[in-house]
């Protein structure tokens, strides 16, 4: 839960909760440079944001991301699409979130 969010162009703080649900999708084989890992285990989560305006819940939208994880070693990759999100509040300009996304991927490890 966040409170009292400023966003631009709102003259008043807003409150937002953030749930997460996640679920793990097929196992894939992928390759990081000259790495290749069979069996990872992908999972998708979902984020989903609400704000709360004068008791008013708006829904912002869902954000995906996905993690592969290879047993034994953690987290190997995470890739967070880009983002196009519109925030619609009754009464004002609407406001628009945009993110490029990312995607993080182990370069090395070691094992003891």
């Amino acid at each position: 839960t966040l409170t009292n969010l400023i966003i631009p162009g709102l003259a008043f703080p807003i409150n937002a909760v953030i749930s997460m649900k996640g679920k793990r999708t097929a196992d894939e084989t992928i390759t990081i440079g000259t790495t290749t890992y069979t069996n990872a285990h992908k999972f998708e989560v979902i984020l989903s944001p609400n704000a709360t305006l004068s008791g008013f819940t708006i829904p912002i939208g869902t954000v995906k991301k996905y993690m592969w994880i290879a047993d034994n070693i953690g987290i190997i990759k995470e890739e967070f699409p880009p983002i196009d999100i519109q925030v619609n509040v009754p009464g004002v300009t609407a406001t628009r979130f945009r993110s490029d996304g990312f995607v993080k991927e182990l370069k090395t490890y070691k094992l003891q």
